[in-house]
C-alpha cells in the first residue's frame, strides 16, 4: 500500500475559527451540563476529561495513541493493537475511551500499555492539553470517532489514522447534510481503513481523498476470544445458580427489550410444561435467562420488571447465587448481569444468544462473540449498525433474524428443539469468523505506513 504525503493544512482555517466561536456562543447551554457531570465524576476521570492526567515523558520510540468511544470500539481495537505491536515491537501504546464502560474495558484489555485514560472533552484547550501530555507519534481512531478539536489539534502534530472505519446507515443522512463539516474533518486524516466498499464509497462522496482510503475489512472478525474450559463453565453455572439448565443469554439489551425477553421466557416454558423432552432436546420448562442490560445503571428498574413478571431473580453483583432451598431467590429463573466485562465469557454458556438493541431502539450489537463460542445467534429486524456482519452471519447459517417481536419465541423454540438445526448453527459461527479474518494485520500495516511516511 502506498500513499502520497498529506497536503499541508492552511494557516488560516475559517471552519476551525467558526467551531471555536460556536463553542463559546453555546457555552451557556453545554457548560452547566458538563460542569455537573464532571463534578460527579471521580477526580482522575475529571482531570483526564479536562485534558489532564499523567504527564508522559518524551517518547524514545514511536508512541501510538489508540482511541475508541465505548466498549465495542475498545474491544475492536484489541487485535489491531496486537498486530501493530508485532509490526512495531518497540512502540509505546496509549489507549483511551469516552464512556465509563469503555474505560473499564480499557483497563481489562490493556493492562500492560504505557497509559490508559479517558479522552478529553472536545474543546480546543482540553484536546491540546491532552496531546501535550501524551505526546503521540500518531493518533489512531476506531470506526467513526471524528471530533473537530481533537482532529485539528492532532493533525498539526502527527499523522491521524482511522481503522475499522465506517459510516453507518444512521449516520449517513446526517453526514450528507453536514458534508462541508465532514469534508473538513476527513481532510485531516492521513490514512483511513474502512470495513466495506460501501463505507469507502460514502467517505469518498463526503470528500476523503481517494489516495488515503483503503478497504481493510472488519477487525472484529480478528478478535481472538479465550476458550472457556468446561470446568470454568461449570463453575460459572454454579455461581449463577442455573446448574445444568438450558440457558438463553440476552446481551446488551435496551429499554423495552427486557419485557419482550421475559414474555418469551414464559412462552417457551409454558409451551412444554414438564413433559419429558425428546433425546437431545433440552427441557424447556427449566429454561433460564441471563439478562445483560447494555447500561448496568438500569439494573434496579429491570429487577422490578423481572419480579413483576413472577420470576425469581439474582443479580450478578451480589456474588454467587445461594444454594437451593436457602434463600427465596435461590435457583433463579433470571440472572440479571449488572457487572461489566463478563458478557463475552457468559455467551459461552448459552444454548442460544439473543442480540440486544435489535428489537427496540435499533442499530443492533455485535453478534460475533457468541458466534466465536459456537452459539446459535438470534436477533431482531434492526441490525443497521452491524448490517454487513449480520448478512454474513445469516448467509453462513450462524444467525437468524426475527422480522418482528412475535417471531422471537418460535425461532428460539425451533433452534432448541431441533438438534440438527442447533448443531448446524453452532458449527457455522467459527467458520464464518475464520473466513473473514485479516483486517487487523492490514490495519496495522496502514499505521506503520503512516508512521514511516512522517519520519
Amino acid at each position: 500500500m502506498t500513499t502520497r504525503p498529506m497536503a499541508s493544512l492552511p494557516q488560516r482555517d475559517p471552519l476551525w475559527l467558526l467551531y471555536r466561536v460556536l463553542v463559546w456562543v453555546l457555552s451557556p447551554v453545554w457548560f452547566p451540563w458538563a460542569f455537573i457531570r464532571l463534578l460527579r465524576s471521580p477526580s482522575p476521570e475529571r482531570q483526564e476529561r479536562l485534558g489532564g492526567g499523567r504527564q508522559l515523558s518524551p517518547p524514545h520510540h514511536p508512541r501510538l495513541w489508540f482511541h475508541g468511544v465505548s466498549v465495542g470500539e475498545v474491544e475492536a481495537l484489541a487485535p489491531v493493537v496486537a498486530a501493530t505491536q508485532e509490526h512495531i515491537p518497540a512502540a509505546e501504546m496509549v489507549v483511551s475511551a469516552t464512556t465509563p464502560t469503555g474505560r473499564a474495558r480499557v483497563d481489562a484489555l490493556y493492562p500492560k500499555v504505557l497509559d490508559r485514560r479517558f479522552t478529553p472533552i472536545d474543546l480546543p484547550w482540553t484536546t491540546g492539553r491532552a496531546l501535550s501530555r501524551i505526546q503521540p507519534s500518531i493518533l489512531v481512531l476506531a470506526e467513526s470517532e471524528l471530533w473537530p478539536a481533537l482532529l485539528f489539534q492532532a493533525a498539526r502534530r502527527s499523522p491521524v489514522v482511522v481503522v475499522n472505519g465506517r459510516i453507518s446507515d444512521h449516520t449517513w443522512p446526517r453526514a450528507q447534510r453536514l458534508r462541508l463539516v465532514y469534508r473538513w474533518m476527513l481532510r485531516r486524516l492521513t490514512l483511513v481503513g474502512v470495513q466495506t466498499a460501501e463505507d469507502a464509497s460514502r467517505l469518498l462522496a463526503l470528500g476523503l481523498p481517494a489516495e488515503r482510503l483503503h478497504v481493510t475489512g472488519n477487525v472484529k472478525f480478528d478478535r481472538v476470544l479465550p476458550e472457556v474450559p468446561a470446568e470454568e463453565q461449570a463453575r460459572l453455572r454454579r455461581d449463577l445458580g442455573v446448574g445444568a439448565a438450558p440457558l438463553l443469554v440476552a446481551g446488551s439489551t435496551f429499554p423495552g427489550e427486557d419485557e419482550l425477553l421475559l414474555r418469551t421466557l414464559a412462552t417457551l416454558r409454558d409451551g412444554q410444561k414438564e413433559a419429558p423432552s425428546p433425546a437431545g432436546v433440552p427441557p424447556l420448562h427449566d429454561l433460564r435467562l441471563l439478562l445483560v442490560p447494555r447500561h448496568p445503571d438500569r439494573a434496579d428498574a429491570v429487577e422490578i420488571q423481572v419480579r413483576d413478571a413472577g420470576f425469581r431473580v439474582w443479580r450478578r453483583s451480589q456474588g454467587p447465587a445461594p444454594a437451593r432451598g436457602t434463600h427465596p431467590d435461590a435457583d433463579p429463573d433470571v440472572v440479571l448481569v449488572d457487572t461489566v466485562g463478563e458478557l463475552s465469557t457468559l455467551y459461552s454458556l448459552a444454548h442460544v444468544a439473543i442480540i440486544g438493541r435489535s428489537f427496540r431502539m435499533g442499530g443492533g450489537q455485535n453478534p460475533l462473540e457468541p458466534m466465536a463460542h459456537g452459539v446459535p445467534v438470534v436477533y431482531g429486524p434492526r441490525m443497521e449498525n452491524f448490517r454487513a456482519i449480520a448478512q454474513l452471519a445469516e448467509a453462513g447459517g450462524a444467525a437468524r433474524r426475527c422480522q418482528d417481536e412475535g417471531a422471537l419465541a418460535p425461532t428460539i423454540r425451533e433452534i432448541l428443539t431441533d438438534p440438527t438445526i442447533h448443531k448446524a448453527m453452532a458449527t457455522a459461527g467459527p467458520r464464518v469468523l475464520q473466513a473473514h479474518q485479516g483486517a487487523a494485520d492490514r490495519s496495522a500495516r496502514l499505521i506503520q505506513q503512516a508512521l514511516e511516511a512522517s519520519s
